[in-house]
């Protein structure tokens, strides 16, 4: 039940159907979230678009659903979280904000992040989770760091991949940028990027100058195309690299993400009866479960690639 985009739903290819996304940049330098970017790509309903998307009030049995988001950000940076006791290693799941306008994705990575808890906590393992709403780096790095020793590994749900960057004044297209996006406000701090992943090297040494996270653990990407190298506009257009590899090095862990486009299913990966979101129910039902896998034939998903520090 994990995530990423070589395709829209139209399996067109190009930059920006890849992530369907756009950042914007201003006069001052300060970069907005896909929520405010510009691209003219379709958005399908799984991929974060509002056509035909159920928002009810309320998400039964889902306690992710009711977490708020941490915008504008705040002076303390700590995101909302909470916790599924288990007995066994603890996972972190980092819930992005779904995004507005037509890359709303509503309800659906709290879903899919409630519908991963459950799974966890119901292992053999009885894993304890901790599931945090996370709306910018600061929040990502404060949730990695303060939210007790990770044994078991961390899931990112949320927005993000290659996406282009905009003249706001001009509307040209600078650059492309690899990137999560895990809040939905403008500002840079909302989104992960080569100018800001270094901060989450707070996590190396947050565990009494140890790693916080477990040698055997890793990061799991569920965001668009994490795993697509793109020449960086933010990096001056000058390197070719993933944000998956980024975050990698910054936090000296092992990082998985997918290339693939991402769709939200009734079933998981092994059990998809769907290529893409076009097999599954429109409106998707805003009910347990649902997961976020890759576009792919029935019985033959990829495999996210794997990034080493």
């Amino acid at each position: 039940m994990w995530a990423t985009p070589t395709g829209s739903p139209s399996n067109s290819g190009t930059a920006d159907a890849l992530c369907e996304c756009a950042i914007q940049i201003s006069a001052n330098g300060d970069s907005e979230s896909i929520a405010r970017g510009g691209s003219t790509a379709t958005q399908s309903m799984q991929h974060g678009g509002t056509a035909g998307l159920v928002q009810p009030l309320s998400v039964a049995n889902c306690p992710i659903c009711d977490l708020p988001p941490t915008t504008p950000l705040g002076s303390t940076e700590s995101p909302s979280c909470t916790t599924f006791a288990g007995s066994g290693p603890t996972y972190l799941l980092l819930i992005g904000d779904p995004g507005i306008g037509k890359y709303n994705a509503g309800p659906n990575w709290d879903i899919v992040g409630q519908t991963t808890a459950n799974s966890l906590v119901a292992s053999v393992s009885n894993n304890n989770v901790v599931a945090c709403r996370v709306s910018s780096v600061e929040n990502v790095t404060t949730a990695l760091t303060s939210e007790g020793f990770i044994g078991g590994g961390v899931v990112y749900i949320g927005h993000g991949g290659p996406f282009n960057i905009y003249s706001v004044s001009t509307g040209q297209v600078l650059g492309q940028a690899s990137i999560l996006a895990p809040g939905q406000e403008a500002g840079n701090d909302y989104n992960i990027s080569s100018m800001n992943y270094l901060q989450l090297a707070a996590v190396v040494t947050a565990a009494n100058g140890k790693n916080n996270i477990a040698p055997g653990a890793s990061i799991l990407i569920n965001g668009c195309s994490a795993a697509v190298p793109v020449v960086d506009y933010y990096a001056g257009g000058a390197q070719m690299f993933t944000i998956a590899q980024l975050i990698s090095n910054a936090t000296q862990t092992v990082v998985f993400a997918y290339k693939q486009g991402m769709y939200v299913s009734l079933n998981s990966a092994t059990q998809a009866k769907s290529y893409n979101y076009k097999g599954e129910p429109n409106p998707i039902p805003a009910s347990l479960p649902l997961y976020l896998i890759p576009e792919g034939p029935p019985g033959q998903k990829p495999l996210p690639i794997q990034f080493e520090p």
